[in-house]
């Protein structure tokens, strides 16, 4: 079966300049079909292969990219474009890939080409590539080209970008290079900054038997729990330094000899924002790993609401969606509270909807009528208590997060752990 080269681009915007990379490329003797992942208007030229047949292959199998969303457009595209792409490769019809975009249209193509084969030629001409592209490009082996301008039409600078990336697309294809040994490697390495604190102890591994040895390496090469990053535009936090650190655990108790069993329910939503923003099924995979690791704690997940048996038997139960409250919820909230139960409410999880005043009976303060919020930078001042479970070993944290204001019901000062200016 003749394989060829899938140029990807959103071709309601980019339909010429990927045309051109086509046309340069069946010059060059490779064969190409242009692949179109526009989520806007009509493509402006004919593709090879339409939007809709990239769609039919998302998990949801999508029939349409019109959406007022752009985000949730982007990576409905992008997760059907990685099952399409990735079927293509097994079937043998792809010898590489080449994709042109701006920050959109990067995002999207990159997460397609990273479920791909290490080997497979994968090339991405970017208005982004002059900048820091490790998250584009995270484990695989994409190349990144930079556009030097915009991907906005063919001029004296654009063209030259264009052919040679698609000259380089073409000398990979055309000179593949088969790996010279099929057996199973495990490579270990790290980068020179880390040296101080990453060197493995010498002979370790002399010292362990198989089964020792095989738990460290599954431990290393494990990657913990994690959030999706969607929106690749935004600065990753910073990370906290050891002096931090070892600062807030300063006020740790000493932990106890015999953990009790503790049970926990998280309790998640559909998604209900962008990128980056309200991703409650993410969340709950997430710390379902995280939690599960402590002794003793078992962890039930739950999609809107816990299963009525729960209100019986879990110790905490952990909300993270957008919240409702009404009269079921309250009949099954107050009689898990008698038992002593404990409840956490994390961000929107406390809008009361129809029923605030009732929610803010529980909770103390709900979103209802009148709230306010802001999105950005906040700076969160700490009620220092050396005793509190919570905020020990805390006087300030900077984070990227919501305020809420003029919430409904009354918190006493003595309850509240921090507060933020705005």
């Amino acid at each position: 079966m003749n394989s060829c080269v899938y140029a990807i681009a959103t071709m309601d915007t980019k339909g010429a300049e990927l045309a051109f990379v086509a046309d340069v490329l069946r010059a060059a003797g490779t064969q190409v079909k242009m692949v179109d992942v526009g989520t806007l208007a009509a493509p402006l030229i004919q593709p090879d292969v339409s939007r809709m047949e990239v769609l039919a292959a998302g998990e949801t199998a999508s029939t349409t990219s019109d959406t007022s969303d752009r985000g949730r457009a982007i990576n409905l595209m992008a997760d059907a474009l990685r099952n399409f792409l990735t079927a293509e490769v097994k079937a043998g019809r792809i010898s590489g890939v080449i994709g042109l975009g701006g920050s959109g249209g990067t995002s999207l193509i990159t997460t397609a080409m990273r479920a791909l084969p290490i080997g497979l030629p994968k090339l991405m001409v970017s208005t982004v590539a002059s900048g820091d592209v490790g998250l584009y490009i995270d484990c695989s082996d994409i190349t990144m080209m930079y556009s030097v301008v915009d991907v906005a039409g063919l001029n004296a600078i654009s063209e030259v970008v264009l052919a040679n990336a698609s000259h380089a697309m073409a000398g990979m294809v055309q000179h593949t290079r088969r790996a010279g040994s099929t057996r199973p490697t495990l490579g270990m390495t790290m980068f020179g900054v880390t040296t101080p604190v990453s060197i493995m102890p010498e002979g370790l591994l002399k010292n362990f038997n198989p089964e020792q040895t095989r738990d460290l390496l599954t431990y290393l090469l494990t990657p913990g729990p994690t959030m999706p990053r969607e929106n690749i535009g935004v600065p990753r936090p910073v990370s906290r330094s050891i002096t931090e650190v070892n600062a807030i655990l300063a006020d740790a108790p000493e932990p106890p000899s015999d953990w009790r069993p503790l049970r926990i329910v998280l309790v998640a939503g559909p998604k209900d924002h962008g990128p980056d923003e309200h991703d409650y099924p993410a969340w709950l995979k997430a710390w379902s790993e995280l939690l599960s690791i402590g002794q003793n704690v078992e962890i039930v997940t739950a999609m809107e609401w816990p299963d009525p048996a729960e209100f019986e038997r879990a110790d905490v139960i952990v909300f993270y969606q957008r919240g409702q409250w009404n009269a079921q919820r309250a009949a099954a909230v107050d009689g898990f509270l008698e038992r002593d139960g404990g409840l956490v409410y994390v961000h929107y999880a406390v809008d009361g909807q129809r029923d605030a005043p009732g929610f803010a009976k529980r909770i103390s303060l709900a979103w209802g009528n009148g709230a306010r919020f802001r999105h950005g930078p906040l700076t969160l001042h700490f009620n220092h208590d050396p005793d509190h479970p919570v905020s020990r070993g805390f006087t300030t944290l900077r984070l990227v997060d919501e305020s809420y204001w003029n919430l409904t019901g009354e918190l006493a000062d003595n309850r509240v752990l921090g507060w933020a200016n705005e």
